[in-house]
């Protein structure tokens, strides 16, 4: 079972959390401690993340630390939520979501993962995640990114983000955990998936339907608010201008990479034709 505990995380202290593009981010993380009383909240800032996984596995760490060398914070908060939900368990929520209804309300009986599709139709979502500590998605999970990083990230592919630990691996992994075949067709197949011994078996649980845990009421139970693409301020560091930084992207910074269209991409991920 997943445990009634909800993690956060955000660069600096809880006191000093801004206020971007009107967004309070204070009132986001208040919409989850409200409607979810009976749950532990936590969240914790940098320095908070970096002990915590420096005191549980040192490899991991030397990861994160990488992360911090080349001012990649989003591949160190992907790190974190991985790490922080197998070790302890519990729904992860990013700083820019909004919580519409009780997790009590909608969390399926018995479930220990959940899975949904983005929108894009080739990856899970990791903006909200919900995991028993310990499960085996998750484990395979973090020996695959510290693997990645032992082999050296490609910081000149454009899509290193995505690669190293973002939905990419994040998906790959969770679909070789189950059986699943890759491919480019999640939300379609994901009614398929459910009925699979495999799947059931881990105790997962895959919300078919995209919009579940991104657009918010009447369609679903959380909103998200897309900061990378919405929010380019000063008091907010956006992972999109950080990529163009590391790697140098020419011309328009803010692009979007998109993997479908681009028979070499699909071959370098792994995406069957």
């Amino acid at each position: 079972m997943i445990p009634p505990k909800i993690w956060q995380t955000w660069k600096k202290p809880y006191a000093e959390l801004p206020v971007v593009k009107g967004n309070n981010l204070k009132g986001l993380t208040e919409t989850w401690k409200i409607l979810n009383p009976g749950y532990e909240y936590h969240y914790c800032d940098d320095e908070t993340c970096l002990n915590m996984v420096k005191q549980a596995d040192e490899e991991l760490y030397e990861c994160m630390l990488e992360c911090d060398r080349v001012k990649m914070v989003c591949m160190k908060s992907d790190i974190f939520r991985y790490f922080v939900l197998y070790e302890y368990g519990g729904y992860y929520a990013d700083i820019d979501t909004v919580c519409y209804a009780p997790i009590d309300s909608w969390i399926k009986p018995g479930c220990r993962f959940i899975l949904s599709p983005e929108d894009n139709s080739l990856f899970f979502q990791q903006w909200f995640l919900g995991a028993e500590a310990g499960h085996p998605v998750l484990r395979e999970l973090l020996k695959n990114i510290k693997q990645r990083f032992k082999d050296g990230v490609q910081y000149s592919n454009p899509d290193f983000v995505h690669y190293t630990t973002g939905p990419e691996i994040f998906t790959h992994t969770a679909l070789d955990v189950l059986g699943i075949t890759r491919h480019n067709n999640l939300r379609d197949l994901s009614p398929e998936y459910n009925r699979l011994q495999s799947v059931r078996n881990a105790g997962v649980y895959i919300y078919e339907d995209y919009r579940y845990f991104r657009d918010g009421a009447p369609y679903g139970v959380v909103k998200h608010l897309f900061a990378s693409i919405n929010w380019f301020e000063e008091n907010y560091e956006n992972w999109r201008v950080q990529r163009h930084d590391v790697n140098g992207l020419p011309e328009n910074k803010f692009r979007i990479i998109t993997y479908h269209k681009s028979p070499e991409k699909r071959q370098l991920f792994g995406w069957r034709s």
